[in-house]
């Protein structure tokens, strides 16, 4: 049966009713509808801007903070296990090494805990020593790079619902740990460039990216001393920039460091790469230069090799206290090439005083700007009591001999009569 169209006032009223019933329908529903989806639209917004901003801070702050802070740790394992072993052959080893420490927290394949704790004697060079290793004593151990990396992994997935995937292997990045002009003399740098993935559900990245930091040196033992004189001494810079008596002094006390771009760079010193520039043993030659950007010295203390034995010096020849000079034999000897002097208000010739044969050459003391207060070295008495033949003669000297002042029946300031013999009347240089 036909339906049949509504007629008259009843059907007018019917046609208003479902009118209104639509309306009510529409305005009840519509919003509603509308809510929903902007709320959905704003939770996928919020999920896509925290992995934006997650992907955001890794790149420019996580992967930053975690190169500087591996690159720190890494150095300092690694001036300790030169200390426990023996320098670096040369530079590429340096690089390799400290690439295998920054990335892994290994040398050779083996941990480096187990070259450096004293307890394991010799060190144990594979992975069978771990269990051996307390807890307690940690260098590398989850401070190395790829370790910060899977913590990272494991953070962000349990926290964040954040899948990043780093690459597992060292292999997979590209590391390289260097000084020069970028650094100068008082940091390191270390340039790593790392593929990643990070994957939000709603979103994902593939990340490429080569991040630069520049490591302080400050507070790193130096190698040389560590290796050739067997105590500390800790890098870090001089305050001083105008040089005098009175700064030397201080930085020999210190044994604080200047920037010289005639002296060997930390990174030189790892390898025991000691060339400078300076003249040579025979006249008109010269030694190989040091480190112009990046060069640093200091003065030995005397002081230490007296109070801080073993140390022994094979013979009395006289020898520049400069350490790039005074631990190898890279400086030309006293002779008429670079004549070696002591200095009027830092060299003593008692074993009771400090500064004890303290000397530098020509050109270091012009350096120093000390080339007025320079005297002639007064040869065997300065050497320290119990390293040369007529030690002796070191001890037990007159107040009179060190007071500057030519006195008491001296032949010359502070020598003959009862002092050491002098070399010339006048000690002072021309």
């Amino acid at each position: 049966m036909a339906l049949k169209p509504l007629s008259g006032r009843k059907g007018i009223f019917f046609t208003l009713i479902a009118i209104m019933l639509m309306t009510i329908l529409t305005i009840a529903f519509a919003p509603q509808e509308q809510v929903t989806h902007k709320d959905r639209v704003a939770t996928v917004n919020l999920r896509v801007d925290t992995a934006n901003d997650f992907v955001k801070r890794l790149k420019y702050s996580y992967m930053e903070e975690s190169a500087e802070t591996s690159g720190r740790h890494a150095l300092l394992a690694l001036v300790q296990f030169i200390n426990r072993t023996t320098y670096l052959p040369d530079y590429n080893a340096v690089n390799t090494t400290f690439v295998e420490v920054f990335m892994n927290g290994s040398i050779n394949g083996t941990p480096v805990e187990c070259y450096l704790d004293t307890r394991l004697q010799p060190p144990i060079k594979n992975r069978d020593c771990e269990p051996l290793i307390p807890s307690d004593y940690v260098v590398m151990r989850d401070r190395s790079f790829l370790s910060r990396m899977r913590a990272m992994e494991n953070a962000s997935s349990e926290y964040l619902n954040i899948k990043v995937d780093f690459r597992d292997k060292a292999d997979d990045y590209y590391v390289v740990f260097y000084q020069g002009n970028a650094t100068g003399p008082w940091f390191v740098g270390i340039n790593i460039t790392a593929n990643y993935s990070v994957d939000a559900g709603l979103a994902s990245w593939n990340v490429s990216q080569t991040v630069s930091v520049l490591v302080p040196i400050e507070g790193v033992m130096d190698p040389v001393y560590l290796v050739n004189a067997s105590f500390n001494n800790t890098i870090r810079a001089t305050n001083s920039t105008v040089w005098n008596l009175s700064n030397l002094s201080r930085l020999i006390h210190d044994q604080s460091y200047r920037q010289s771009p005639k002296a060997p760079s930390l990174f030189m010193r790892l390898y025991y790469n000691m060339s400078h520039g300076g003249p040579g043993p025979a006249p008109g030659s010269v030694f190989a230069s040091g480190s112009e950007c990046c060069g640093i010295e200091s003065m030995v203390n005397p002081n230490r090799l007296n109070r801080d034995p073993p140390y022994s010096i094979s013979s009395c020849t006289p020898k520049s206290y400069l350490d790039w000079c005074f631990y190898s034999a890279s400086c030309a000897p006293d002779s008429g090439v670079e004549k070696l002097w002591n200095v009027t208000g830092l060299t003593t010739y008692s074993s009771s005083r400090k500064f004890l044969g303290f000397k530098l050459t020509t050109e270091q003391a012009a350096a120093y700007n000390i080339s007025d207060e320079l005297v002639e070295s007064v040869g065997k008495v300065e050497c320290p009591p119990g390293y040369c033949v007529d030690a002796a003669a070191c001890d037990n000297l007159p107040a009179q001999c060190n007071n500057q002042v030519q006195d008491g029946g001296e032949d010359g300031v502070d020598c003959g009569s009862v002092c050491p013999p002098c070399l010339s009347v006048d000690r002072r240089l021309p």
